[in-house]
């Protein structure tokens, strides 16, 4: 037997108290009096005999009740014994979460995770139902509850050391709340019967302050939950990371101006001097000259590191830090000419709030990509100068015979027209564009507006918003929208819809190309959408998905997020070239390409020129500073004991396991029924003994 708190040890010497008091003789109690001896001195008893114990069970019970009172206090357990005996279930559910996240190829760090996450299987051995969960950016189950169920008490080590052999971190950000939503779903999954009513969450992680728990704030809490974390921390402390700045970069940049990142250190760092310099990719060598940055730890540094004339330097390396998995960015080539697109509406529209008027604001001439608004009249008799190959038209009103032939020219070539059917006449054109003379919009009847619904979020134009975060569009109202009807539309696409139920945008496709529907309004008057904050992302990725930004462009998405593939222009093979050199089959239809799980450059090799995107590590898991307990029980999580979750870096992992074990033994509370139980008995023996005290003194009374 082990003790958690030897020092309560000492308060056993107490015992020595009724020891003590048992050997001394009382005095007499019964006095009576003589006149005859009044005058006499005082002379008391000799003693013949030395002090002897009257009640040796009094005294045994008493010595015990202190014994094991000290013996609770000290909180003794049995090391290397699980609380359940072999052959018999306890009826709790465990769930355990393992991070996997990119902060855990910290030295050392992986390696105290295994480690703890196998210790509480093994403690867990006897329970009902247990499940292993690995996340990162997205939880996985590792072993399901049906797992754990069906095999064998015997196989069950084998099954887990099975599925945790291949487990590595990887290069993810880290998303806590998912994987805490994912854990407390397996711990309310039926399994034939109510789930157990002892339930526990415990996370294995490094809880660094980049975790993502913002979706925890409507999380409601099922009772008899408990979350337990274990925290696990590096050889060394400290951490520096560097990001890529592109929002703030000139569109006109030069290699005298650089590219700007940002070299962030962590509080708890050791070191404030780095290098960064870049790095050849073909060969893994530095090209051209290191630049010295000097970060004091809590605070970050943003540089402009000087492009090199090498065609190969693709990637910026941070040296001098002891963690290397966030030292590298890659880059991509900067955009060298503007975008151009055309913009087919009146004339006045530039002066109006129209929708050129938002679009020149949303995407300006001066911003990154540069993009150019070419006007063309909508009643024009003839294109004129616009005879040239346009990427991406807006049409924003019903266009002449002539405008219309060049509109349905370029979408046969492979072009892409954004039409806003917003009037029957418009909707009337929209159908002779098609080739459909009859087609017709329905004003709908909505008095309070008109709300996006059964959003594609898997389509290229709303991939944008596919993340939690962002998906909300309960904010945007429609004040008078067409109802079109697809099914009078073929091979048309329904992209959103509308909650009265008719289409809220479309896209049909034609020749090589296609075309989007929007069958509402644009301006303040019909409809929130230029002024809410998804006008901007959407817009974004209608010119991406036509095809119209340069191939040469910035283009850096963190590890995990879908690349924004545009649709294939034509036929021939397509594939993506990952960072390690293997091709894989892409999409054709507009798809995003969801396999982006290490950092580095991603090619799309097809017929005409090659895009790159720049895969990189969340700056999020830069910050490594352990935040996450005081976080989490701000927004309420039932930490089962705050002060055993927020661990230390200087906690022995034998002491949290000794904690643990301790926790789930809970002999101290036999201890202290034992005691309970002595001190009755205790109790009935004394008041015995001095009614057997009181009799024997009367009877000798004369």
């Amino acid at each position: 037997m082990t003790f958690l708190t030897p020092l309560f040890l000492l308060g056993t010497l107490a015992v020595a108290g009724p020891i003590l008091f048992h050997l001394v003789r009382k005095a007499t109690r019964d006095r009576i009096p003589f006149s005859s001896l009044e005058f006499l001195r005082a002379a008391p008893p000799r003693l013949d005999r030395r002090s002897r114990v009257e009640h040796w069970l009094l005294l045994l019970l008493r010595c015990a009740a202190i014994v094991l009172l000290g013996l609770g206090f000290a909180r003794p357990f049995l090391k290397g014994v699980t609380e359940a005996l072999p052959g018999s279930v306890e009826a709790r559910r465990v769930v355990v979460l393992v991070d996997t996240s990119a902060s855990l190829q910290r030295p050392g760090t992986w390696e105290r995770a295994l480690e703890r996450v196998r210790h509480h299987l093994r403690a867990h051995a006897g329970v009902q139902d247990l499940a292993l969960i690995a996340f990162d950016r997205t939880p996985r189950v590792l072993v399901s509850l049906s797992d754990w169920r069906n095999a064998t008490p015997d196989t069950r080590a084998g099954l887990v050391e099975q599925r945790l052999a291949p487990l590595t971190p990887g290069w993810a950000d880290t998303r806590l709340d998912a994987a805490l939503q994912a854990g407390i779903d397996l711990l309310g999954e039926s399994l034939g019967g109510p789930p157990p009513a002892d339930r526990e969450l415990i996370v294995v992680s490094d809880l660094q302050e980049g975790s993502r728990t913002e979706s925890l704030q409507t999380t409601e809490w099922p009772k008899g939950v408990r979350v337990i974390l274990d925290g696990v921390q590096p050889d060394r402390p400290g951490n520096a990371g560097i990001e890529l700045l592109t929002g703030d970069e000139s569109p006109t940049e030069t290699a005298s101006s650089g590219v700007r990142v940002r070299v962030v250190n962590s509080p708890d760092a050791t070191a404030d001097r780095f290098e960064i310099a870049w790095h050849s990719g073909a060969s893994a060598t530095r090209v051209g000259n290191s630049m010295a940055v000097q970060v004091p730890p809590g605070q970050s540094r943003v540089v402009a590191l000087p492009r090199t004339g090498s065609e190969t330097a693709d990637r910026i390396v941070l040296t001098g830090d002891t963690a290397t998995f966030d030292n590298t960015v890659f880059v991509t080539a900067r955009p060298t000419n503007a975008v151009v697109l055309r913009y087919v509406g009146p004339e006045t529209d530039r002066s109006t709030r129209a929708p050129l008027f938002f679009l020149e604001r949303a995407l300006p001439e001066r911003g990154t990509p540069p993009v150019v608004w070419m006007q063309q009249p909508a009643d024009a008799k003839a294109v004129g100068g616009f005879q040239t190959f346009w990427k991406l038209t807006v049409v924003a009103a019903p266009p002449s015979p002539a405008v219309m032939d060049s509109i349905r020219s370029q979408v046969d070539q492979g072009g892409t027209a954004l039409v806003i059917a917003n009037t029957p006449e418009a909707v009337n054109r929209l159908g002779a564009l098609l080739g459909i003379p009859d087609l017709t919009g329905t004003p709908e009847v909505s008095s309070g507006g008109a709300l996006l619904v059964d959003i594609d979020f898997r389509h290229p134009l709303f991939s944008p918003f596919a993340d939690p975060r962002f998906s909300d569009f309960s904010r945007m109202r429609i004040w008078k929208p067409l109802r079109i009807d697809p099914a009078r539309i073929p091979g048309a696409k329904v992209l959103a819809r509308l909650d009265s139920g008719g289409p809220a945008l479309l896209e049909v496709p034609r020749g090589r190309g296609r075309i989007v529907i929007v069958p509402w309004g644009w301006s303040p008057a019909d409809s929130q959408w230029v002024l809410s904050t998804k006008f901007v992302p959407f817009l974004m990725a209608l010119v991406d998905h036509s095809g119209a930004l340069p191939s040469d462009r910035t283009a850096t998405v963190v590890v995990g997020d879908p690349l924004p593939l545009p649709s294939s222009s034509g036929g021939g093979s397509r594939e993506v070239e990952l960072p390690t050199g293997v091709r894989v089959p892409a999409p054709t239809s507009g798809m995003p390409f969801t396999a982006t799980t290490t950092p580095g450059i991603h090619r799309l090799v097809e017929e005409g020129p090659v895009r790159e995107w720049a895969v990189n590590v969340a700056p999020s898991e830069s910050r490594t500073a352990t935040t996450v307990p005081g976080v989490l029980d701000a927004l309420g999580v039932p930490l089962r004991d705050r002060s055993a979750a927020e661990v230390s870096p200087t906690v022995r992992p034998a002491v949290q396991a000794a904690a643990e074990t301790e926790g789930r033994q809970k002999l101290w509370r036999w201890f202290l029924a034992a005691t309970l139980l002595i001190l009755v008995v205790e109790t009935l023996a004394a008041g015995w003994a001095a009614r057997r005290s009181k009799r024997t003194r009367e009877g000798q009374a004369p």
